[in-house]
């Protein structure tokens, strides 16, 4: 386990979510297309990500981790705690930065429908977000799925989910009419 996991776990667990927030936000992470070899998936160099080591004064004066943290992990994280903080937008922004380097995760679309669409009203839906989770959705799917043999599962997965939602909402107004 990377150093840096285990100084976010420690913030977390004494309920520093904003503390934890502000120390991922400092992290450097690598390349979200990295193969690990320091070259990106289109073939460019990402060597300038991680910081060189020299010596053993480069540890003594390197803050944070030797060790890479992915950029991957990083929005998984900073989504997370911006949902747990009330940052809906800003969780917004960190599942449609991850969604679009993987479009398939389904995990990802249902932070964004917690981010977006989900809200602590009496309403079961905020409909903007719900216009704005259907929009990236239908986007995802005809420019994605273009350039691919097989389709995808994530976004047409998400408009059924919508769907649903949008049910449970027509249901629930019907219900106080």
């Amino acid at each position: 386990e990377n150093d840096w996991d285990v100084y976010l776990e420690t913030l977390l667990v004494q309920d520093k979510k904003q503390e934890a927030m502000e120390a991922l936000l400092k992290i450097q992470g690598t390349s979200m297309n990295s193969g690990g070899n320091g070259i990106d998936g289109d073939g460019t160099n990402n060597d300038n990500v991680l910081p060189q080591i020299d010596d053993e004064d480069t540890i003594a004066n390197h803050v944070g981790s030797i060790l890479p943290y992915t950029q991957r992990k990083k929005l998984e994280r900073l989504a997370q705690l911006s949902l747990e903080l009330g940052m809906h937008k800003e969780a917004e922004g960190y599942y449609r930065e991850l969604l679009g380097a993987f479009p398939d995760q389904w995990t990802y679309w249902m932070g964004l429908i917690d981010a977006c669409v989900r809200d602590k009203t009496d309403s079961p839906i905020n409909e903007e977000g719900w216009k704005r989770c259907h929009s990236l959705a239908q986007e995802t799917i005809s420019k994605v799925e273009s350039n691919q043999k097989y389709a995808l599962r994530g976004p047409h997965l998400m408009m059924v989910e919508l769907a649903s939602l949008q049910l449970l909402h027509v249901n629930h107004s019907s219900e106080g009419a």
